[in-house]
């Protein structure tokens, strides 16, 4: 995965469901990349290391706020 942490404001994110064990996976890109609306999103499912795409018709959702990626959580 790309690191876009300099350029927070510019990111876009989407997510989808891994086919192969149901989990929510997100991926992230620079909007100031070039790329064809035809260009599907790549992930990769951090539970299971399965490599997807997914094209942007069929995505969980696309382009969280910006509170939410830099917001901290905590787990139990």
């Amino acid at each position: 995965m790309l690191d876009y942490s300099d350029e927070i404001d510019e990111i876009i994110t989407a997510a989808s469901v891994c086919p192969a064990c149901d989990t929510l996976v997100f991926a992230y890109r620079s909007r100031n990349v070039e790329r064809q609306d035809s260009e599907p999103w790549e992930f990769m499912c951090l539970r299971c290391s399965t490599g997807f795409a997914t094209p942007e018709s069929e995505l969980a959702f696309q382009s969280l706020p910006k509170e939410w990626l830099l917001a901290k959580v905590y787990a139990a």
